[in-house]
């Protein structure tokens, strides 16, 4: 909130992450700040995961797990990190609006009128 209450700008948490077995609490950590600071009235439009690949260290190769994808096979296939993968579609879930549905007649000559929630 500090950085929503200084700038009243809009956010974007931008290349967060983490290692090995944290890679899912750091993201719904991230997703529960963000959640409630939206409740506050912060203006945050998204998260951006990264790395979303495993990659070498950048001084000394190491392999780096912070991905939900990791290094390609000899078929050039990645193995997805299926715990991330679903906690990624559960904070999507979260944080994305309930469907919008219109019902008969509610578009009229380019008309829209509002939605009914579903």
């Amino acid at each position: 909130m500090q950085v929503h209450n200084r700038y009243q700008r809009p956010i974007l948490i931008a290349e967060t992450g983490a290692e090995g077995d944290l890679r899912v609490p750091w993201l719904r950590y991230v997703c529960d700040e963000v959640a409630a600071a939206r409740s506050q009235g912060a203006d945050i439009h998204g998260i951006c995961l990264y790395p979303v690949t495993d990659y070498p260290g950048w001084f000394d190769g190491r392999y780096c797990p912070t991905g939900m994808v990791g290094y390609p096979d000899a078929q050039q296939d990645r193995p997805v990190y299926l715990p991330l993968a679903r906690e990624m579609l559960d904070q999507q879930a979260r944080f994305t609006p309930a469907p919008v549905r219109y019902g008969a007649g509610q578009r009229v000559a380019g008309t829209i009128q509002e939605p009914v929630q579903a």
